[in-house]
């Protein structure tokens, strides 16, 4: 039996399903519009979550910088809702959350 786990990714769909008795519960990771998946056990879930959150906050990290620039090029006022997201701490991103969001909204991809 799988139960679709609730995410709010776009393009991908996750599902929890019993992978038997060496395995244990897995989860299944399946790309919307291939229908190609890849499927992961605690551990590998597990590494997989860590590596996802280390790359959360590098991406924030880098947007961060590039919007730290366009303030210093563009000389816009220090007190504004951009500088406030260009100083959001590292701890922010540790655990996605409203800081991400308000990463994705406001800080450029690229230059």
């Amino acid at each position: 039996m799988s139960t679709d786990i609730e995410t709010k990714m776009k393009n991908h769909e996750a599902t929890e399903f019993w992978g038997g008795e060496d395995k244990g519960k897995m989860l299944q990771i399946t790309d919307a519009a291939s229908n190609r998946y890849i499927q992961v056990d605690l551990s590998e879930a597990s590494a997989l979550a860590n590596a996802l959150s280390e790359f959360v906050a590098r991406e924030c990290e880098r947007r961060q910088g590039l919007l730290r620039r366009q303030i210093g090029a563009l000389k816009i006022a220090e007190k504004s809702v951009f500088e406030e997201v260009a100083s959001l701490p590292r701890s922010m991103f540790e655990v996605p959350s409203i800081a991400v969001l308000m990463v994705e909204k406001f800080c450029p991809t690229s230059l």
